[in-house]
């Protein structure tokens, strides 16, 4: 019994030909390869298969309404004529939203029209392949430079490998590409309304802000840090709002990633930037004013005047600027002031969370190294929970236990006695992309439960005195 008859058993005995399906083959497509191998019409094939009108999965997972390019259109979707003319089938990554090119032969997908124009069918496809001037008229060749082929790179770095895509990658790539969409379209830096194609627009904002696009839960962490203003995170709070009432509807791959850790993140940047708290944005559903709102928080008095004067001093900023797109973000029915207060950390609360102590070295690389931030409103300094558990996350992902060795908590301050900074800082690089040995102690808090070899401070004491015979030379 082959792949289509254990899938489909009605359909064991009315096919002659019955090919396999390919790893990264549309299932739509599938069915419209079958039927034109057996010399049938689709519609002679539909009674032997269970009906439905929307595919919903890509690789395997299952993908929202809103990352798909032709709802309930399921016979067509736009395709590069050529890498069907040479494989014969019909690729499922061309029916995901903004994946506009083909890796292959550089040309743009779009729909196959036929000699009355008309949009063809899967039908129409594999029987018009093996004509030429079909192919020619289906051609546009995509004329793209090389900045912008990595940016499309970056976003769908899986396209081109044959392997099973994991579902996290799948969710990290398709939110990304949304997410940039909508952020290189909120408003042009120059000030202009001049549009440029998608990936040309994504790769001239990604460089005004020095992004480094990256499709991971990490490299979607720094491209909320590094939104440049309160319109463009407004923008991707109300973006992420709407996956996550999607998700509540109809479950998709999206729930790999922590949709609300980043609700919250933006929650904490909107409500501490300067355009995020205008006067006319400050009361409460009942009227109640900002102090009375902190006041009424459980949280100790020292923070509670603190959240205050932050909140105040961002509020004052806004009434001076007065950003002329300030009505478009809601705050008191977008933002709950209690998971602000409780994701805000003052800089000893951070230290604690964290497990610093006195380790000066390893703040100073962190920041060096972007993994640690600190927020700086007129003379308050404060940190983000929800960005300091994101650092830990990530120093933590390919951490593994070690034996053979004894090992030393990231944050002993004696590890780092006489070690060079960039010495640090490399170490804390090879960490975060799995190239050093470490071990996560979930029983220990913060940086405490870091494990690294003690064999490690004998390689940084090395590279000090590399280091420094360089700077001497």
């Amino acid at each position: 019994m082959d792949e289509l008859q254990k899938t489909y058993p009605a359909s064991g005995t009315a096919l002659l030909v019955r090919p396999v399906r390919k790893w990264d083959e549309c299932v739509i497509g599938f069915h419209g390869r079958v039927a034109a191998q057996n010399g049938i019409r689709r519609r002679e094939l539909e009674p032997l298969l269970p009906r439905q009108k929307v595919c919903t999965h890509a690789f395997g997972h299952p993908l929202p309404a809103w990352a798909w390019k032709y709802r309930g259109k399921e016979y067509s979707t736009s395709a590069c004529i050529h890498c069907i003319w040479e494989n014969r089938y019909i690729k499922q990554a061309w029916r995901i939203k903004l994946v506009e090119v083909c890796h292959v032969h550089h040309t743009l997908l779009k729909p196959a029209r036929g000699v009355d124009n008309k949009r063809c069918s899967f039908d129409s496809i594999y029987s018009s392949l093996d004509d030429p001037t079909f192919r020619s008229a289906n051609t546009c060749h995509a004329n793209y430079r090389d900045d912008e082929w990595r940016v499309f790179q970056s976003i769908w770095p899986w396209i081109n490998e044959q392997r099973e895509v994991g579902s996290q990658e799948l969710a990290a790539s398709t939110l990304i590409a949304t997410l940039l969409q909508r952020m290189a379209y909120v408003r042009p830096e120059d000030g202009g309304t001049q549009r440029q194609p998608f990936l040309a627009q994504v790769d001239r904002w990604a460089k005004s802000i020095d992004l480094d696009i990256c499709a991971s839960r990490y490299g979607i962490d720094e491209l909320l840090v590094r939104l440049p203003s309160s319109l463009h995170r407004a923008a991707a709070y109300r973006f992420l709002n709407e996956v996550v009432d999607a998700e509540e509807i109809q479950p998709s791959v999206m729930r790999e990633l922590p949709l609300h850790r980043w609700l919250s993140l933006l929650q904490s940047l909107l409500a501490s930037g300067s355009d995020a708290l205008a006067p006319d944005r400050l009361s409460a559903v009942d009227n109640a004013s900002l102090r009375q709102r902190i006041e009424d928080l459980y949280v100790p008095a020292e923070k509670r005047q603190f959240l205050l004067e932050i909140f105040e001093r961002a509020a004052t900023q806004a009434e001076r600027e007065r950003p002329k797109h300030g009505r478009i973000f809601k705050l008191h029915k977008a933002i709950s002031l209690e998971v602000v207060a409780a994701d805000i950390c003052m800089p000893h609360e951070a230290i604690r969370h964290l497990q610093l102590g006195h380790c000066q070295p390893l703040v100073i690389a962190l920041r060096r190294c972007d993994l640690l931030r600190a927020w700086q409103t007129g003379p308050h300094q404060f940190y983000l929970r929800s960005q300091m558990e994101g650092m830990l996350e990530k120093l933590t992902r390919h951490a593994h236990p070690f034996e053979g060795q004894t090992a030393l908590s990231l944050n002993e301050p004696a590890f780092y006695q006489g070690i060079h900074d960039q010495a640090i800082e490399e170490l804390l690089s090879s960490i975060s992309m799995g190239k050093a040995m470490v071990w996560h102690d979930p029983k220990c808090p913060g940086l405490e439960g870091i494990k690294v070899p003690r064999s490690i401070r004998t390689e940084l004491a090395a590279r000090t005195r590399q280091l420094d015979a360089e700077k001497s030379s």
